[in-house]
C-alpha cells in the first residue's frame, strides 16, 4: 500500500467530508484513510460513522481527547502504507494532488516529500504561499546539510500536513509527536529532517490550508504555555544530533522566541509567560545569544531573565536600538550592503516584467549583456532572453559567429542552453521554448524564418489528473512573483531538439520536443514537426510528412543513406538490404535470416572454428557483428565514413551486439580501409564481400588482394553480387536502382566478367549460386516466389560466388 491518510478529528466532523471527498477524488486507489476521533463532543462521531459506510478505505480509531500529537501517533502506529500523509480534518488536498505525489514517491522514493499549499478562506479565496528557495524546488535534498535549507523544511514553517513521510522512518527512530501539548508540530519536524537523507520539494501548490473561526491555530490563550514545553523539546534535539552550534541562528530562534510571543501570546498571559521563559534561560543558552549576536533577541531574554515585559516593537523602531550599539551597526552595514548588492544583482537578473512577477528580459541595445554570449560579428535583433524560476550565472544563449537572431528564448525552469552556431539567421517572432538540461541546439548555416515556434515539452501532463493544478499552480507563481515555481514538471515529457546544419524552417512552422531536423532538410511552412526530419528531405503539413528530396548536384552513399530514411517508399527497401539505421532490428532479423544462415553453413563446412573473416566493405557492420556473435574472430574494413553507412555505424552496430554479448569486442575490430590498398600482416580464414565486387573502382586489383590476404585453403564469398546478360539488361537495372539517380555509384557485370576477376586472381571458382539457387540470393522472397520468376525479370539479379585459395588451410 502507499499512503495512508492520517486524519485526526475534534469536534471537526462537519469539515470532514470535504477532507475526505478531496483524496478519494482521484482514480488512485492505493491508499487508506484513517480517521482518529480524538473525543469529539459534538456530532462528528455520526458523520464519521456515516463517512465509513460510504467509504470503505476508512478505519477508525476512537480514542479519549488526548490532543493532536496523540492522534497523529495513534494513526502511525496503525497504519501499514509505504508512506503517511497527515492531513487535518478541515483543511483539503488540491485537485490531482494524490496521483501525482503517487508518481513523485515511486521516481524519486524520498524519506519525506514536503508540500506547498494555499491559505484557503471562507470567501473562497486562496492564496498560495512560499517558504522554500526556488533553486530548491523539484529536486531532492538532505535537509541537514545547511542551516538555512534546514530552516526551510522544519521548525517555524512545516507543519504536519506539508509532510508526507516514510512510514518506516518513523518507527525505526521513533520519531513521534508531542503528547498533550500544543505546537507539537515543532519537535517533530526537526527530529524527522535531522534525520532525513531525501527530502524531495515538490513544487505544485497540492494542499488547501483553511483558516476558519475558532480553530485551535487562531486561538490565542493559556495553549501559548505549551510552547515552553515545545521550545526545549526543540532545543534537546538540535543538542543531541550536535547542531545547537552549528545552526545557532536557528536555534536563537527557540532560545529567544520573540517572534512567537508577539503572534501568539495574548495580552492577560504575556507576564506569565515572561517569567515562566526567564527560569529556562541556561547559561548556554545566553552564550549562543551572544555568538549569533542579535540585540532584539538578547534583550528579549534579559528582560525574561529578570521578569521585564519587552516594549511592542515595530520594525523602524528595532532599528534604531540597533544602532545603539557599535556591533549593531557594524551589522546594519554589512546586512545594507548586502541587500544594496542583492538589489542590483536582482534587477539585472529579474528585470520586473508583465506587472506581477521577476522575469530575465534582455533587448539588445537596451540592457547589458546578460546570459548570453555572442561570436564575432553576431547580432541579436529585437531578441529576448527569459530565464525563469532560478537564474544561474551563466551563458543561457550562445550565438556563433556572424548570425542575426531574433525572436524570443525562454527557459521555463532556469535550465539548459540553447546555442546556435555560425552564419545563422534567427527571425523575428520566433520562440524557442527550453524546459531541459541537454536543451536546444541550432547547427551552422541555419535560416529559420518568422513567428516559428521551437519547444522542447509538452508543458502539460497528458493525464488530466495529473494537469489538474497546473492553472492554480501557475497564478499561485504569478502571485508570489515565483514565475512557474509551483509548477509540476515532473510528468510533463520533454526532450532536447536539434536542427542541424543548413536547415530551412518556414515561416509559422513548430517545432515539437525530441525532433532532430537532418542536415540540410526543409520545413514548409505552418507545418507541425513531431517526428525526425531526414536529411536533404522536405516535409510539410500537420503532422509533417515527406514530400520530397532537397535538389542537389551531388549527391554520396552517406547522404542518400540518410534522406532515404525520411521516404516511406524506401522502408522496405531499406529494412530488406540491412541497411536501416534501427541497428538493433537491422541486426535481429540479419541474424536470422535465411541468407546468414545459408552463409554460416558454407563456411562451416570448409573451415573449423574459431575461423578468422574479413568483411570487406563492411558498411554498417551488420555482417562483422553477426558472426562475431557466432563466436568467429572478424576484422571489418569500410572505406567509407559516416553514421548509417560508413565505419562510424560499424561501430554503433558493435554496440549493439555488445548488448547480446558483451564479449564481443574481443572478437570484433574495425578500421577505415580500402581493400585496394588494405596491408595487414593476419591471414584469414574467410574473406567475405556482401554486395561489394561490383563497386570496386578496380576489380582485379581489389581480388588478387583478397587472394593475397587469405591463407592457403581459404574461402572467398563474393555474395549478392548484381548481375547482368548485356548492355540493355544493365541499362534496365541502373535505371530502375532506387539510389543510382542520387549518387550514380551503382554498377553491375556479367558472370563472366565476376569469373574472370576471381579466376585472374589465382582463386577456384568453386560453385555459383544463381539467384533461384539459394536464399543468400532471392531473400527477402521465399523460395516458391523464387522458384516461379523468371530471373531475367529481375534487375540485377543478385548472384554469389564462392571460391577457394589453392593449398591446404593452416
Amino acid at each position: 500500500m502507499k499512503f495512508s491518510f492520517i486524519i485526526p478529528v475534534y469536534n471537526t466532523g462537519s469539515l470532514l467530508e470535504k477532507c475526505i471527498e478531496s483524496i478519494t477524488a482521484s482514480s488512485f486507489s492505493d491508499y487508506e484513510i484513517i480517521v482518529i476521533n480524538d473525543g469529539s463532543t459534538d456530532d462528528s462521531a455520526a458523520i464519521i460513522d456515516k463517512l465509513t459506510r460510504r467509504f470503505s478505505v476508512i478505519r477508525l480509531i476512537n480514542q479519549a481527547n488526548s490532543g493532536q500529537g496523540a492522534a497523529r501517533n495513534a494513526g502511525v502506529r496503525a497504519a501499514q502504507g509505504e508512506y503517511v500523509w497527515f492531513v487535518d480534518s478541515d483543511d483539503w488536498l488540491l485537485d490531482g494532488a494524490v496521483p501525482r505525489v503517487a508518481k513523485v514517491s515511486a521516481a524519486y522514493s524520498p524519506d519525506v516529500i514536503v508540500l506547498n499549499y494555499v491559505i484557503a478562506f471562507d470567501d473562497g479565496r486562496y492564496v498560495p504561499q512560499s517558504h522554500i528557495a526556488s533553486a530548491l524546488l523539484g529536486k531532492v535534498i538532505k535537509p541537514s546539510a545547511t542551516e538555512n535549507v534546514f530552516a526551510s523544511v522544519s521548525c517555524w514553517n512545516t507543519p504536519p500536513w506539508r509532510l508526507i513521510c516514510k512510514r518506516q522512518l518513523l518507527l525505526d527512530h521513533d520519531i513521534v509527536f508531542a503528547e498533550g501539548v500544543f505546537y507539537e508540530d515543532h519537535p517533530f519536524a526537526i527530529h524527522l529532517m535531522l534525520l532525513a537523507e531525501r527530502v524531495f520539494i515538490y513544487p505544485p501548490v497540492s494542499y488547501a490550508y483553511f483558516q476558519r473561526r475558532g480553530s485551535t491555530t487562531n486561538a490565542n490563550d493559556r495553549k501559548a504555555f505549551d510552547f515552553l514545553t515545545v521550545r526545549q523539546l526543540s532545543i534537546d534535539l538540535f543538542k543531541r544530533f550536535g547542531k545547537f552550534e552549528e545552526f545557532s541562528e536557528l536555534v536563537s530562534s527557540y532560545v529567544s522566541p520573540r517572534n512567537f510571543y508577539e503572534a501568539h501570546v495574548a495580552e492577560p498571559f504575556r507576564q506569565e509567560f515572561i517569567e515562566r521563559l526567564g527560569k529556562l534561560i541556561t547559561p548556554e543558552d545566553l552564550a549562543l545569544l551572544e555568538k549569533v549576536g542579535d540585540p532584539v533577541r538578547i534583550d528579549f531574554v534579559r528582560g525574561a531573565i529578570v521578569g521585564r515585559l519587552p516594549k511592542s516593537e515595530k520594525a523602524t523602531v528595532r532599528g534604531v536600538k540597533l544602532l545603539m550599539s557599535a556591533k549593531g551597526r557594524t551589522r546594519l552595514r554589512i546586512a545594507f550592503r548586502a541587500r544594496i548588492i542583492t538589489s542590483l544583482r536582482h534587477f539585472m537578473r529579474k528585470a520586473r516584467s508583465f506587472g506581477t512577477r521577476a522575469r530575465q528580459v534582455i533587448e539588445a541595445g537596451h540592457v547589458p549583456a546578460l546570459n548570453y554570449r555572442l561570436g564575432v560579428g553576431s547580432r541579436l535583433e529585437h531578441a529576448r532572453v527569459d530565464v525563469r524560476l532560478q537564474s544561474e550565472d551563466r551563458d543561457y544563449l550562445v550565438v556563433g559567429s556572424h548570425s542575426l537572431v531574433g525572436g524570443s528564448y525562454i527557459f521555463e525552469r532556469g535550465v539548459g542552453t540553447i546555442s546556435i552556431g555560425n552564419f545563422s539567421s534567427i527571425g523575428h517572432g520566433t520562440m524557442m521554448i527550453c524546459t531541459q538540461p541537454e536543451g536546444i541546439k541550432i547547427g551552422n548555416q541555419v535560416l529559420i524564418s518568422w513567428d516559428v515556434t521551437i519547444i522542447d515539452s509538452n508543458s502539460h501532463p497528458l493525464d488530466p489528473e495529473l494537469r489538474a493544478s497546473d492553472a492554480l499552480d501557475w497564478l499561485s507563481g504569478v502571485e508570489t512573483g515565483q514565475y512557474g515555481a509551483f509548477k509540476d514538471w515532473n510528468d510533463v515529457a520533454a526532450a532536447p531538439i536539434i536542427i542541424e546544419d543548413r536547415a530551412w524552417i518556414g515561416f509559422g512552422a513548430t517545432i515539437m520536443k525530441g525532433v532532430t531536423i537532418g542536415r540540410g532538410a526543409v520545413v514548409a511552412s505552418k507545418s507541425v514537426v513531431t517526428k525526425d526530419v531526414a536529411p536533404f528531405t522536405i516535409v510539410g503539413g500537420n503532422p509533417a510528412a515527406f514530400i520530397s528530396y532537397v535538389p542537389r548536384g551531388d549527391w554520396n552513399w552517406e547522404d542518400t543513406l540518410a534522406a532515404a530514411h525520411g521516404d516511406p517508399a524506401m522502408r522496405d527497401t531499406l529494412k530488406h538490404s540491412y541497411i536501416h539505421k534501427d541497428y538493433a532490428d537491422t541486426l535481429k532479423r540479419y541474424r536470422y535470416s535465411e541468407e546468414f544462415r545459408e552463409v554460416v553453413r558454407i563456411i562451416a563446412d570448409r573451415h573449423e572454428q574459431p575461423a578468422s573473416i574479413l568483411d570487406v566493405g563492411a558498411g554498417n557492420g551488420v555482417c562483422a557483428v553477426a558472426f562475431a556473435l557466432e563466436k568467429y574472430q572478424v576484422v571489418a574494413i569500410e572505406p567509407g565514413e559516416g553514421p548509417i553507412g560508413g565505419i562510424d555505424a560499424v561501430e554503433t552496430m558493435a554496440g549493439h551486439g555488445a548488448w547480446i554479448d558483451p564479449t564481443i569486442f574481443g572478437r570484433l575490430s574495425w578500421e577505415r580501409a580500402d581493400i585496394l590498398t588494405y596491408q595487414t600482416e593476419k591471414r584469414f580464414d574467410v574473406i567475405l564481400c556482401r554486395q561489394a565486387l561490383h563497386h570496386f573502382s578496380n576489380p582485379y586489383l581489389a581480388v588478387q588482394n583478397i587472394f593475397d590476404l587469405l591463407k592457403p585453403g581459404g574461402t572467398a564469398l563474393f555474395v549478392r553480387e548484381h548481375v547482368v546478360f548485356d548492355s540493355d539488361d544493365k541499362e534496365a537495372f541502373l535505371k530502375s536502382h532506387p539510389f543510382q539517380k542520387f549518387y550514380g555509384g551503382e554498377n553491375a557485370y556479367s558472370v563472366e566478367e565476376y569469373t574472370d576477376f576471381i579466376q585472374k586472381s589465382g582463386l577456384i571458382i568453386e560453385k555459383v549460386l544463381k539467384f533461384g539457387d539459394s536464399p543468400i540470393n532471392y531473400e527477402p522472397h521465399s523460395r516458391k516466389i523464387a522458384q516461379d520468376l523468371d530471373e531475367r525479370a529481375v534487375a540485377g539479379r543478385p548472384y554469389t560466388f564462392v571460391a577457394a585459395k589453392p593449398g591446404r588451410s593452416i
